[in-house]
């Protein structure tokens, strides 16, 4: 098969250069992505995604890297979506009841537990919400957070210690019985971010 200079001019990708990538690269990448994945949608899901990436940062890529920016660009998401399955079955496994079928009554307390959650962690500064974001949907870890917030990794425990109690006080202020405990909170952080 003949290599498509996908480039136009000065390493800049147009639309009529993009299609061309997409057309040569897709399936490749499709490939390479159930290979770790095995599954067919997710493989799909994750090579598009990747194109939808180099397609916002196409000003940024060059000619020479193209090929293994984007199969580093699909293993990464790879593992990422792998890292997510895997944390997902650790907490099925550990708590089956959250995972498994539920009365109405159940299932109601459940989501009046959430929506309580919600409703505290809008209550707490931005820049918490923000850790907890990046913690718990970004799935980064402490010492990313630290770093990016320039303060020690003990400060980002204790940070993250301190709102957990502090979101626990909260919640469990206006209750007499079925309070929270702050293991309750990690495994609803995670429903709500997961």
């Amino acid at each position: 098969m003949q290599r498509v200079n996908i480039f136009m001019g000065e390493y800049k990708i147009n639309t009529k250069s993009f299609e061309r990538l997409f057309n040569e690269k897709y399936e490749q990448l499709y490939y390479f992505a159930f290979d770790y994945v095995v599954d067919e949608d997710t493989a799909k899901d994750i090579v598009s995604e990747t194109f939808t990436m180099v397609w916002k940062n196409r000003e940024n890529i060059s000619y020479e890297k193209i090929n293994s920016y984007m199969h580093t660009a699909v293993r990464n998401r790879c593992l990422d979506y792998l890292r997510k399955e895997k944390r997902k079955n650790h907490f099925e496994e550990a708590y089956p009841t959250l995972y498994s079928e539920v009365d109405d009554d159940s299932w109601r307390e459940r989501e009046e537990r959430i929506s309580e959650l919600q409703a505290a962690i809008r209550q707490l500064p931005e820049r918490t919400q923000w850790v907890l974001r990046q913690r718990y949907e970004e799935h980064r870890s402490y010492q990313e957070i630290a770093d990016e917030l320039e303060i020690s990794l003990n400060g980002m425990k204790k940070l993250i210690n301190r709102t957990f109690t502090q979101l626990r006080d909260t919640l469990n202020a206006k209750k007499d019985k079925n309070k929270y405990t702050i293991r309750q909170i990690a495994v609803l952080l995670m429903m709500i971010f997961g």
